[in-house]
């Protein structure tokens, strides 16, 4: 057999549960050469520079071997881990060293051996025929050398080789082939054969870090989960799940089933509810580097945030009531501040008229605008500080937030990351 048609597919699969291992697989088509799958054993020795962490370079245990491929094709074990728990990058070599039992190595129907090694026992050799049983003899990576006689198309014996010399004669261990000696009509040679090739990776970990966006939009009442990951552009597969789950009562049940996707994105509502909500991503990858290793990996990762009333007049309504009865109050008394308390009213009317405005035309970006713009006036002019600068979380239980735009209409989220 070539050495060359040695093949194997080895995978890093860092995300496996007990720990970052290698998947060596042997691919080698024996088929197509004419071994058989129960003839062939394999061993792996796995290293990073001068630090091998697999398989034994000089002594390989063919008793219990890494491949059986009359069983399995494959084997898997840990990879090197740095102080941080994560696989060393660095240049690895994977050896791969298999033992093919009784590999058919020269029939007389072979190139180069058109004729017999033996009519007869002694037998006359050729050059070609001497010099290729005194390789077999002198070849460490081969035992076991049998030479199988056929009579009349039918085996008659097998024999291992002995020696032999290089003119005339050819010795084996046994061999009795009765009186037939004149009838060898074909002679195969076998051996143990041991073949090895070096598969060579430079590692480097590619696996992203998870990147979500997370958007919420009250006046709607939706929230949307992006899964804006920067993936290697090498993938050969990906399996995603992007998850949002709904905020909990205070007995620990949620308001509503999570819901997932496998799409880069998702959007829950309208009429949501208040208060927080978990999005999660996990994406299983597989990528190739350009020296064939293959990589398996996990990218996940997770937002907690808060869906709340911020944009909203809801947040601005004690504020805004609280300086409508300081007026009408001033006004009965007849105040001289009443005349301030009026113009600071009709601001508040026409910012509110212009947020009813904004909604009624789609536009959440405007509306959150005059939102805040009232908040900073209430705050700064009239004293008001009902904490209207600050994000309104409903205390207490969830409760659905009603969209007060549709969500056909284009909008323009808020965003929390």
């Amino acid at each position: 057999m070539d050495p060359n048609l040695i093949a194997i597919n080895t995978t890093f699969l860092l995300d496996n549960t007990t720990g970052p291992i290698s998947n060596v697989q042997d691919t080698t088509n024996y088929a197509g050469i004419g071994i058989s799958n129960s003839q062939v054993k394999g061993n792996v020795v796995a290293k990073y520079g001068a630090t091998i962490f697999h398989g034994n370079p000089t002594s390989p245990d063919w008793t219990n071997p890494d491949i059986n491929r009359a069983t399995s094709d494959n084997i898997s074990f840990f990879l090197p881990l740095d102080s941080l728990q994560k696989v060393i990058n660095a240049a690895y070599a994977f050896i791969y060293t298999i033992l093919i039992t009784a590999e058919n190595l020269f029939a007389n129907a072979v190139s180069g051996a058109a004729t017999q090694i033996a009519t007869t026992i002694p037998a006359t050799l050729t050059t070609d025929q001497a010099a290729f049983l005194n390789s077999l003899l002198a070849d460490t990576s081969k035992t076991n050398v049998t030479v199988h006689f056929y009579v009349g198309g039918s085996l008659k014996a097998s024999s291992l080789l002995a020696s032999h010399n290089t003119t005339t004669h050819i010795l084996f261990a046994s061999v009795d082939l009765g009186t037939s000696y004149a009838t060898i009509d074909n002679v195969i040679v076998t051996a143990d054969s041991i073949y090895q090739k070096e598969f060579d990776y430079n590692f480097c970990n590619k696996t992203p870090q998870a990147e979500l966006s997370v958007q919420g939009d009250f006046l709607r009442s939706q929230l949307t989960v992006r899964d804006i990951t920067n993936y290697p552009a090498n993938l050969t597969s990906s399996t995603r799940v992007l998850k949002i789950a709904y905020p909990n009562y205070s007995n620990g049940t949620p308001t509503a089933a999570p819901v997932s996707t496998s799409a880069s994105a998702i959007t829950i509502g309208p009429d949501i509810f208040s208060g927080s909500y978990h999005a999660s991503l996990t994406t299983q990858i597989k990528y190739t580097q350009t020296d064939a290793l293959n990589v398996q990996d996990t990218v996940s990762g997770y937002e907690d945030y808060q869906m709340n009333y911020n944009g909203s007049l809801c947040s601005l309504s004690s504020c805004i009531s609280s300086l409508r009865s300081t007026y009408i109050s001033a006004t009965n008394a007849g105040s001289a501040n009443a005349g301030e308390l009026f113009r600071q009213n009709i601001y508040v009317l026409l910012a509110v008229n212009d947020y009813n405005i904004a909604i009624s035309c789609g536009n959440s970006g405007k509306a959150i605008s005059i939102v805040n713009d009232l908040a900073t006036y209430l705050k700064q002019n009239v004293g008001c500080d009902c904490g209207c600068d600050d994000n309104l979380t409903i205390q207490g239980e969830p409760r659905i937030i009603y969209a007060a735009i549709s969500s056909n209409l284009t909008s323009n989220l808020l965003t929390w990351n």
